[in-house]
C-alpha cells in the first residue's frame, strides 16, 4: 500500500487506477460496489477561492437552484471572474438579486477580505496538511468542516479525506454495510480504515452508489 498516493503518480488517472486496484480487492463490502462501477475519472479544480465561494453559495440548496444562482453570479461579476476583489467590489444588492442570501453574502465577502488581507493565505494551503487546511479555512465564518473537506478533495486533490459529516456517505455506508442506524464518526473511522489511503476516492464511490451520478469532474 502506498504511503503517498498524491505524489506517486504524475496524473490523477494513475491515482484513480491504483485506488481502484486497492479498493476493489480489500475483501470489504465496498469492494463489490467499486468493481461494479469501475475506475472513476477525477479532475480536481485547483481554484480554491472559487470553490470555497461556490460551496458557501450552494449550501443547503438543490443542485438545480444552485446552478441557476451561480449562472447569475458569473454573468454579473466583472469578466465572469469570482475573485476576492470582484466579490468585495460588487454591491450587496446585486448579489442579493442573483438569489444569494444576505448571510451568505456576508460570508463570501468576509472570506474575500480575509484572503486579500493575508489572514488566509491560499498559496500556502497546498503545503499544509489536511488538518491545518481545515483549521485555516474554518477560521472564516460560513466555512465549516464539510466545506473545507470538499475543498481538500475536489480542489486540492487530497486522496485520504473522509467527510464524517456528509449525510450521503453515512446513508450509503448504512446501506452497504447493513447497519441498523446511521454510522457515527467512530463507526465511520473504524469502517474506513480498510479504505486508506484512498478515503476520498472511497467517498466518490459511495456518492455514486447513493445518487447514481458519480460526477467527480
Amino acid at each position: 500500500m502506498t504511503e503517498n498516493p498524491d505524489r506517486e503518480y504524475s496524473s490523477y488517472a494513475g491515482i484513480m487506477a491504483s485506488a481502484y486496484k486497492h479498493l476493489a480487492f480489500i475483501g470489504d463490502p465496498l469492494s463489490h460496489i467499486v468493481r461494479s462501477i469501475g475506475v472513476l475519472e477525477f479532475n480536481p479544480d485547483p481554484e480554491v477561492f472559487r470553490n470555497v465561494c461556490e460551496s458557501i453559495i450552494c449550501q443547503q440548496l438543490s443542485s438545480k437552484v444552485a446552478y441557476v444562482i451561480l449562472r447569475r453570479v458569473y454573468s454579473t461579476i466583472p469578466n465572469g471572474e469570482l475573485s476576492p476583489k470582484n466579490v468585495l467590489d460588487i454591491d450587496t444588492a446585486v448579489l442579493r438579486g442573483c438569489g444569494i442570501s444576505y448571510r451568505k453574502i456576508e460570508y463570501i465577502k468576509e472570506f474575500s477580505a480575509n484572503v486579500l488581507k493575508g489572514k488566509i493565505d491560499l498559496e500556502t494551503l497546498q503545503d499544509a496538511n489536511d488538518d491545518a487546511v481545515i483549521e485555516i479555512l474554518t477560521s472564516s465564518r460560513g466555512i465549516g468542516n464539510w466545506t473545507a473537506k470538499m475543498v481538500l478533495i475536489f480542489s486540492m486533490g487530497r486522496m485520504d479525506v473522509l467527510a464524517h459529516e456528509d449525510l450521503g456517505i453515512r446513508l450509503a455506508v448504512k446501506n452497504i454495510y447493513g447497519l441498523e442506524n446511521l454510522p457515527d464518526r467512530e463507526q465511520l473511522e473504524k469502517i474506513s480504515e480498510a479504505w486508506r489511503p484512498y478515503r476520498s476516492i472511497s467517498s466518490m464511490y459511495l456518492w455514486k452508489h447513493r445518487d447514481g451520478t458519480g460526477n467527480t469532474a
